[in-house]
């Protein structure tokens, strides 16, 4: 099948399960840790996924992050 396929349903099970995604890039750098570190802080969610499917195997393109739980306020106020 076409990625476009699988992109698109993967999106619709994720919208039904009450899951938020971003995007998806062709290959995962450095700079998408970051900002998944980032995403934590802000939104303090408390476990956060990295899938790359361009592996052989989902074990070994998953990266699992694990956050406080804690927002941090953009404006620097209380949370």
């Amino acid at each position: 099948m076409l990625e476009s396929a699988y992109k698109t349903c993967l999106s619709y099970e994720f919208v039904k399960l009450g899951l938020k995604f971003v995007k998806s890039v062709e290959k995962l750098l450095p700079i998408h840790t970051a900002q998944v570190m980032t995403y934590l802080r802000l939104t303090g969610a408390r476990h956060l996924l990295l899938l790359n499917f361009n592996c052989l195997t989902l074990k070994e393109g998953l990266k699992s992050f694990v956050g406080t739980g804690i927002r941090v306020p953009q404006d620097g106020g209380p949370g």
